[in-house]
This record gives structure tokens, C-alpha cells and sequence, in this order.
């Protein structure tokens, strides 16, 4: 897979999550509604990257709303 395709399917998984692309050098950087921020390498180093970035995010989301009851 090219860094291209990978860059984008990164960009997919983040978007799936509600994470919009704010920043794209050689990182990508991300930001959700609720400010939480997100930040990947461009493109993927293994193939179990997609894996791990799926990972962070869920537990980016699951801290966020445990740490933040209203």
C-alpha cells in the first residue's frame, strides 16, 4: 500500500469516529466536537497501524466521557 492510499484510509478510520482532518504535514492531526485531539503519522508503519489508531481513538472517546459526566 502506498503512503497515499494509507494516508487516506487513516483519514477514513478518524472520520468513521467523528474526527476532522484540522492539519496535514507529516503528521495528520485531527479534532473531534468535543476538542479531543488526535495525532497520527501519515502514513502507516506496519499493518497493524490501522489497528493500534482504532485502538487510541476508542480509548481517547472512552476516557473523554468518563472523565467528563455532566
Amino acid at each position: 500500500m502506498s503512503n497515499k492510499d494509507s494516508t487516506k484510509k487513516i483519514i477514513a478510520l478518524a472520520e468513521q469516529y467523528g474526527f476532522k482532518l484540522i492539519r496535514k504535514k507529516t503528521h495528520l492531526v485531527f479534532r473531534n466536537n468535543k476538542g479531543i485531539q488526535l495525532v497520527t503519522a501519515a502514513s502507516a508503519s506496519d499493518h497493524r497501524a490501522f489497528k493500534n489508531i482504532k485502538s487510541i481513538i476508542k480509548r481517547l472517546l472512552k476516557n473523554h466521557d468518563s472523565n467528563h459526566i455532566n
